[in-house]
């Protein structure tokens, strides 16, 4: 998915060179979280998430 405008949000994964269903799992697992992220904000937004 890529949306466009403002604000921009920014995700960012480190430590993601991991196998797809890793990576997958790890992303569902903080879909709460994402979801709260990518919501109604209204400035500029960045969330860091550390794959271990």
């Amino acid at each position: 998915m890529l949306a466009e405008g403002f604000p921009p949000l920014v995700v960012a994964v480190q430590n993601a060179q991991v196998p797809v269903a890793q990576l997958a799992e790890f992303l569902l697992a903080r879909l709460p979280q994402l979801r709260e992220f990518l919501g109604e904000q209204r400035e500029f937004g960045f969330i860091f998430l550390r794959v271990e």
